[in-house]
């Protein structure tokens, strides 16, 4: 049995691969397996996903990576090579449904290696993830709003802070992107007024993203660590930017 470790060492940080650190890393749910479908490995966070426990590991290897995904092999075409990322999507044993994206193809140790992340996506319109879009510019509210709803989101708006508290107060939501300076309250206060609030009434945590024209420097990521913004993404804004940052918070990417 192969390790993604081994076959991978770039999720451990080497400079030779350097190309795979910008779209794995070890908090995704990651699973390896060959030619034939058979398991090499699985890190603790796809573990988590399929709600094994540690001890799980070592009995999934070896076995079909259709005990996780039925009709796997008949749903995925496996790349020939290591050139561009391959996307499906599946359903799990226990009916969820998933996107598995085949990101690195490799021959290692005489044998054909897949290493392939799972993101669970939303199953229908009716629970499509709600994301809270927060400017004070029109125009960056309805860029936003339209990229996401053209993926499947539901969107609502708030030109401030303080009108996108009385929307969390109203409605939940799976994410909050917002921007940084805005009136009334900016986006700093903003989050760290909703965290004071969740954490008071016991509400479950929403993650809020920086979506700012500002340069992100050690100040500003500081800030936002300060206030409880989880992660920062540049203006102008896009589809390309927006994805990585939703999977690295587990939001539910739908179908579109």
């Amino acid at each position: 049995m192969t390790t993604i470790d081994q076959a991978f060492p770039s999720l451990k940080f080497s400079e030779n691969f350097s190309s795979e650190k910008k779209f794995v890393d070890e908090k995704d749910s990651l699973i390896l397996f060959d030619a034939a479908g058979i398991i090499q490995d699985v890190n603790a966070a796809a573990l988590n996903y399929f709600k094994f426990d540690k001890n799980s590991s070592q009995s999934l290897k070896q076995k079909n990576i259709e005990v996780l995904i039925p009709n796997f092999s008949n749903i995925v075409t496996l790349p020939k090579d290591d050139k561009s990322s391959n996307h499906f999507t599946a359903r799990t044993t226990d009916d969820r449904l998933i996107e598995i994206t085949i990101y690195f193809t490799r021959y290692f140790e005489n044998t054909t290696l897949y290493l392939a992340k799972i993101n669970h996506i939303s199953d229908s319109a009716h629970n499509a993830p709600k994301v809270l879009v927060v400017d004070d510019d029109k125009i960056c509210r309805l860029i936003l709003s339209r990229i996401l709803t053209k993926k499947g989101f539901q969107c609502d708006e708030a030109d401030n802070g303080q009108n996108a508290i009385n929307s969390l107060t109203q409605k939940s939501y799976d994410v909050v992107v917002t921007d940084l300076e805005m009136p009334v309250l900016d986006g700093c206060k903003e989050c760290k007024k909703w965290k004071k609030i969740e954490k008071t009434e016991k509400k479950k945590p929403i993650p809020f993203v920086l979506n700012t024209g500002h340069t992100v420097d050690g100040i500003l990521k500081k800030r936002c660590r300060k206030c409880g913004i989880k992660k920062i993404m540049s203006k102008p804004v896009s589809w390309e930017k927006i994805r990585p940052i939703f999977e690295k918070l587990q939001i539910p990417i739908p179908i579109g």
